[in-house]
């Protein structure tokens, strides 16, 4: 019975250091973290997601993952204030940074749009 045991503990241990070893693998236990994500904005309209970028990013650059594909992107301040991104018309345009986990209010314009590429600040 001991050998038994002592045999099941040993053949643990070792699929355990092989895949932690190969954290890379396909079907690790310990896979490595995203680091970007995409999603589908379709139909078009309004579509509501968070940043999860780093902080302190200017609101075109955090949008840049829809390409031209909405017409503008509202923030809720926490004084109960909106703050608008028009892209191209800094005259309409009073958003500050992007933090990381904000929400975005965006209207989307084209019927097969989505956000590729998104920033997941570790």
């Amino acid at each position: 019975m001991k050998g038994r045991v002592l045999t099941a503990a040993i053949g643990a241990a070792l699929v355990l250091s092989i895949t932690g070893a190969l954290p890379n693998a396909q079907g690790a236990v310990y896979p490595p973290p995203e680091t970007i994500r995409s999603f589908v904005l379709m139909p078009p309209g309004w579509h509501n997601f968070v940043w999860t970028g780093p902080s302190g990013t200017e609101p075109g650059t955090a949008l840049d993952c829809m390409g031209d594909d909405f017409a503008i992107a509202y923030r809720l301040q926490s004084n109960q204030r909106y703050e608008r991104y028009v892209p191209g018309r800094t005259d309409l345009s009073n958003m500050g940074a992007v933090d990381r986990y904000d929400s975005l209010l965006v209207l989307i314009t084209d019927s097969s749009a989505q956000c590729v590429g998104m920033p997941i600040d570790p």
